[in-house]
Protein backbone atom coordinates (compact mmCIF):
# COMPACT_ATOMS: atom_id res chain seq x y z
CA UNK A 1 0.00 0.00 0.00
CA UNK A 2 1.41 3.35 -0.99
CA UNK A 3 1.51 5.87 1.84
CA UNK A 4 -0.70 8.84 1.16
CA UNK A 5 -2.51 7.32 -1.80
CA UNK A 6 -5.47 9.42 -2.94
CA UNK A 7 -8.53 8.26 -4.84
CA UNK A 8 -7.01 9.48 -8.10
CA UNK A 9 -3.27 9.05 -7.65
CA UNK A 10 -3.00 5.50 -8.94
CA UNK A 11 -3.11 7.01 -12.44
CA UNK A 12 -1.59 10.46 -11.92
CA UNK A 13 1.21 9.46 -9.55
CA UNK A 14 0.82 12.81 -7.84
CA UNK A 15 0.11 12.98 -4.12
CA UNK A 16 -1.07 15.64 -1.72
CA UNK A 17 1.36 16.36 1.13
CA UNK A 18 -0.67 17.57 4.09
CA UNK A 19 1.33 20.24 5.91
CA UNK A 20 -0.19 21.18 9.27
CA UNK A 21 -2.20 24.43 9.42
CA UNK A 22 -2.07 25.01 5.68
CA UNK A 23 -5.71 24.33 4.82
CA UNK A 24 -5.11 20.63 4.25
CA UNK A 25 -7.99 19.25 6.33
CA UNK A 26 -10.60 21.26 4.42
CA UNK A 27 -8.96 20.36 1.10
CA UNK A 28 -8.95 16.64 1.87
CA UNK A 29 -12.62 16.67 2.92
CA UNK A 30 -13.83 18.71 -0.04
CA UNK A 31 -12.10 16.47 -2.57
CA UNK A 32 -12.70 13.11 -0.90
CA UNK A 33 -9.01 12.31 -0.71
CA UNK A 34 -7.54 9.42 1.21
CA UNK A 35 -4.35 10.50 2.97
CA UNK A 36 -2.36 9.08 5.89
CA UNK A 37 -3.24 10.16 9.41
CA UNK A 38 -1.03 12.86 10.81
CA UNK A 39 1.48 14.88 8.83
CA UNK A 40 4.07 12.72 7.02
CA UNK A 41 7.44 13.89 5.77
CA UNK A 42 8.04 14.26 2.05
CA UNK A 43 10.50 11.38 2.04
CA UNK A 44 7.75 9.02 3.27
CA UNK A 45 6.52 8.84 -0.32
CA UNK A 46 8.07 6.74 -3.12
CA UNK A 47 10.53 8.56 -5.34
CA UNK A 48 8.31 7.94 -8.37
CA UNK A 49 5.48 10.00 -6.87
CA UNK A 50 5.30 13.76 -7.35
CA UNK A 51 4.06 15.81 -4.42
CA UNK A 52 2.09 19.04 -4.14
CA UNK A 53 1.08 21.05 -1.08
CA UNK A 54 -0.44 24.31 0.05
CA UNK A 55 1.67 27.04 1.63
CA UNK A 56 0.79 30.11 3.65
CA UNK A 57 2.60 33.12 5.06
CA UNK A 58 4.64 31.68 7.99
CA UNK A 59 3.47 34.10 10.69
CA UNK A 60 -0.14 33.60 9.62
CA UNK A 61 0.43 29.86 9.90
CA UNK A 62 1.78 30.28 13.43
CA UNK A 63 -1.26 32.35 14.43
CA UNK A 64 -3.55 29.67 13.05
CA UNK A 65 -1.70 27.01 15.03
CA UNK A 66 -1.86 29.14 18.17
CA UNK A 67 -5.60 29.80 17.88
CA UNK A 68 -6.22 26.14 17.17
CA UNK A 69 -4.25 25.05 20.24
CA UNK A 70 -6.27 27.36 22.48
CA UNK A 71 -9.60 25.83 21.54
CA UNK A 72 -11.28 23.77 24.22
CA UNK A 73 -13.04 21.69 21.59
CA UNK A 74 -12.39 20.84 17.96
CA UNK A 75 -12.62 17.86 15.65
CA UNK A 76 -9.21 16.78 16.93
CA UNK A 77 -9.61 17.41 20.65
CA UNK A 78 -13.21 17.08 21.80
CA UNK A 79 -12.86 17.71 25.50
CA UNK A 80 -10.03 19.86 26.80
CA UNK A 81 -10.86 18.89 30.37
CA UNK A 82 -9.56 15.40 29.61
CA UNK A 83 -5.81 15.32 29.16
CA UNK A 84 -5.94 12.36 26.77
CA UNK A 85 -8.03 14.27 24.21
CA UNK A 86 -6.93 17.87 24.60
CA UNK A 87 -4.57 19.54 22.15
CA UNK A 88 -0.92 18.74 23.05
CA UNK A 89 -0.13 22.46 23.39
CA UNK A 90 -3.38 23.50 25.10
CA UNK A 91 -1.90 24.03 28.56
CA UNK A 92 1.21 25.71 27.19
CA UNK A 93 -0.84 28.25 25.23
CA UNK A 94 -2.91 29.08 28.30
CA UNK A 95 0.17 29.55 30.48
CA UNK A 96 2.12 31.87 28.18
CA UNK A 97 1.50 34.88 25.95
CA UNK A 98 1.40 34.53 22.14
CA UNK A 99 4.83 36.19 21.91
CA UNK A 100 6.29 33.67 24.36
CA UNK A 101 4.71 30.77 22.47
CA UNK A 102 6.25 32.06 19.24
CA UNK A 103 9.68 32.23 20.87
CA UNK A 104 9.22 28.71 22.29
CA UNK A 105 8.20 27.51 18.83
CA UNK A 106 11.38 29.01 17.39
CA UNK A 107 13.55 27.43 20.08
CA UNK A 108 11.83 24.07 19.64
CA UNK A 109 13.22 23.90 16.09
CA UNK A 110 16.67 23.23 17.55
CA UNK A 111 17.60 19.72 18.67
CA UNK A 112 19.81 20.96 21.51
CA UNK A 113 16.87 22.88 23.00
CA UNK A 114 14.60 19.84 22.73
CA UNK A 115 17.29 17.72 24.37
CA UNK A 116 18.09 20.03 27.30
CA UNK A 117 14.75 21.68 28.09
CA UNK A 118 11.75 19.89 29.67
CA UNK A 119 9.02 18.89 27.23
CA UNK A 120 6.56 21.01 29.24
CA UNK A 121 8.02 24.14 27.60
CA UNK A 122 8.33 22.73 24.09
CA UNK A 123 5.62 22.98 21.43
CA UNK A 124 4.52 19.63 20.05
CA UNK A 125 1.99 20.13 17.25
CA UNK A 126 3.42 20.00 13.67
CA UNK A 127 1.69 23.31 12.95
CA UNK A 128 4.32 25.06 15.08
CA UNK A 129 7.23 23.44 13.23
CA UNK A 130 8.76 24.63 9.98
CA UNK A 131 6.70 23.56 6.98
CA UNK A 132 9.93 23.20 5.01
CA UNK A 133 11.08 20.59 7.55
CA UNK A 134 8.24 18.35 6.36
CA UNK A 135 8.26 19.32 2.68
CA UNK A 136 11.97 19.14 1.83
CA UNK A 137 13.57 15.92 3.05
CA UNK A 138 15.53 14.11 0.35
CA UNK A 139 12.43 13.91 -1.84
CA UNK A 140 11.13 17.44 -2.31
CA UNK A 141 7.62 18.56 -3.15
CA UNK A 142 7.17 19.29 -6.84
CA UNK A 143 4.43 21.92 -6.74
CA UNK A 144 3.56 24.50 -4.07
CA UNK A 145 0.21 26.31 -4.06
CA UNK A 146 -0.66 29.59 -2.36
CA UNK A 147 -3.44 28.88 0.13
CA UNK A 148 -4.77 32.43 -0.28
CA UNK A 149 -4.99 32.05 -4.06
CA UNK A 150 -6.10 28.44 -4.18
CA UNK A 151 -8.46 28.86 -7.16
CA UNK A 152 -5.84 30.09 -9.63
CA UNK A 153 -3.17 27.81 -8.15
CA UNK A 154 -5.37 24.73 -8.58
CA UNK A 155 -6.02 25.67 -12.20
CA UNK A 156 -2.25 25.69 -12.74
CA UNK A 157 -1.97 22.33 -11.00
CA UNK A 158 -4.67 20.91 -13.29
CA UNK A 159 -2.75 22.17 -16.32
CA UNK A 160 0.37 20.40 -15.05
CA UNK A 161 -1.14 17.14 -13.80
CA UNK A 162 -4.70 16.86 -15.09
CA UNK A 163 -6.06 16.83 -11.53
CA UNK A 164 -9.36 18.68 -11.14
CA UNK A 165 -9.55 19.78 -7.51
CA UNK A 166 -11.10 22.58 -5.48
CA UNK A 167 -10.78 24.39 -2.17
CA UNK A 168 -13.74 26.54 -1.22
CA UNK A 169 -13.04 29.62 0.83
CA UNK A 170 -14.31 29.33 4.36
CA UNK A 171 -13.91 31.13 7.62
CA UNK A 172 -11.24 29.71 9.88
CA UNK A 173 -13.00 27.55 12.44
CA UNK A 174 -10.44 28.35 15.10
CA UNK A 175 -11.38 30.88 17.71
CA UNK A 176 -10.53 34.35 16.47
CA UNK A 177 -8.51 35.26 19.54
CA UNK A 178 -6.84 38.63 19.25
CA UNK A 179 -3.14 37.95 19.00
CA UNK A 180 -0.32 40.45 19.31
CA UNK A 181 3.28 39.52 18.67
CA UNK A 182 6.22 41.77 19.53
CA UNK A 183 8.37 42.98 16.65
CA UNK A 184 11.49 41.43 18.13
CA UNK A 185 9.76 38.04 18.30
CA UNK A 186 8.59 38.44 14.71
CA UNK A 187 12.18 39.16 13.66
CA UNK A 188 13.37 36.05 15.50
CA UNK A 189 10.67 34.03 13.77
CA UNK A 190 11.83 35.28 10.36
CA UNK A 191 15.39 34.22 11.15
CA UNK A 192 14.52 30.73 12.37
CA UNK A 193 11.89 30.07 9.68
CA UNK A 194 14.01 31.67 6.94
CA UNK A 195 13.46 28.84 4.46
CA UNK A 196 9.67 28.98 4.96
CA UNK A 197 9.73 32.74 4.33
CA UNK A 198 11.99 32.32 1.29
CA UNK A 199 9.54 29.90 -0.30
CA UNK A 200 6.65 32.19 0.58
CA UNK A 201 8.38 35.15 -1.08
CA UNK A 202 8.93 33.13 -4.25
CA UNK A 203 5.33 31.99 -4.20
CA UNK A 204 4.06 35.55 -3.66
CA UNK A 205 5.94 36.65 -6.77
CA UNK A 206 4.00 34.16 -8.86
CA UNK A 207 1.02 35.77 -10.66
CA UNK A 208 -1.15 32.68 -10.07
CA UNK A 209 0.09 31.55 -6.66
CA UNK A 210 1.70 28.45 -8.15
CA UNK A 211 5.34 27.44 -7.78
CA UNK A 212 7.14 24.57 -9.44
CA UNK A 213 10.04 23.33 -7.32
CA UNK A 214 11.75 21.51 -10.15
CA UNK A 215 15.22 22.99 -10.19
CA UNK A 216 14.46 25.20 -7.18
CA UNK A 217 17.30 25.44 -4.65
CA UNK A 218 15.82 25.49 -1.14
CA UNK A 219 18.79 24.77 1.09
Amino acid sequence: MVIGTTLWSMNSRCEFLHLAKNGGTSFVKQNGLTVPNGHPFADSFPESVKLYCFWREPLSRFLSAYRFARQEKSIHHDNASTSSTRHPDFDLCLRFSPTTILVLACLSQFRLYRFLIPSSVQVKHPGFYRASHYAFRRKRVTYILDLNRSKSALIELENKTGLSLRLDEKTNASQQVEVRISRIAQWFHRCVYAKDYSIWNRLSASPTGFLSCEGLVTS
